[in-house]
């Protein structure tokens, strides 16, 4: 067996190896620890392995933008985020719709069934650390139309002007906002604009 000089030496039943550290962050069967060069040797030694520190977990981007949407009963909405993973390190995710697991899956969709207030999260985590990004969602139900974007109840020319200064975002862009997609293809585009100008006019009030 080679000498390590005066330096720590990690040994295994089956491998001895030498570091200049007097911590490894590495797994060892039934370990002891030496001290060679002239120091005193100990054997047998009680050690602590500290866990390799790794960055945190962060979402750079995410889709639906802003995360407070309106949407109608009957929409399906699709769902993503974008995260690194910390060197070393694999990521999973987790999505919960009002509080409950429903996909653990890179991206999500959901139907929305009944109108009121809902809550979409996606959890990501590399088992060290987690991010988290959470949607606000008001569904619409009973008479309305998905064109009256302010609410008002009329399709009138407040909504185009919203409606125009969207007009060719794309999810993940910044600005994209889901309920002008009226379409839902991801797009605010032509397809959007005629459903709008079909919608023009028409009140549910």
């Amino acid at each position: 067996m080679s000498a390590c000089g005066t330096r720590f030496r990690w040994v295994t039943s089956t491998l001895t190896f030498c570091l200049g550290l007097s911590l490894a962050s590495v797994t060892l069967a039934a370990p002891r620890i030496e001290v060679t060069g002239g120091a005193p040797t100990f054997r047998d030694a009680a050690l602590k392995f500290a866990p390799i520190q790794t960055a945190p977990v962060t979402i750079q981007s995410f889709s639906p933008s802003p995360p407070q949407i309106t949407a109608a009963v009957g929409d399906t909405l699709r769902f993503s985020v974008t995260a690194t993973p910390p060197a070393g390190t694999t990521l999973t995710y987790r999505w919960r719709v009002n509080g409950s697991v429903d996909s653990t899956a890179t991206t999500s969709q959901y139907t929305f069934r009944v109108g009121g207030a809902g809550a979409v999260a996606a959890s990501v985590s590399n088992g060290q650390s987690t991010a988290e990004q959470t949607w606000t969602i008001t569904i619409r139900s009973g008479n309305t139309i998905a064109s009256d974007f302010d609410g008002d109840g009329d399709v009138d020319f407040d909504d185009f002007f919203a409606f125009a200064a969207v007009f060719g975002k794309k999810q993940g862009e910044a600005g994209f906002d889901a309920k002008f997609d009226l379409r839902k293809n991801g797009t605010v585009d032509f397809d959007d604009f005629f459903i709008f100008a079909d919608d023009f006019g028409k009140k549910t009030k």
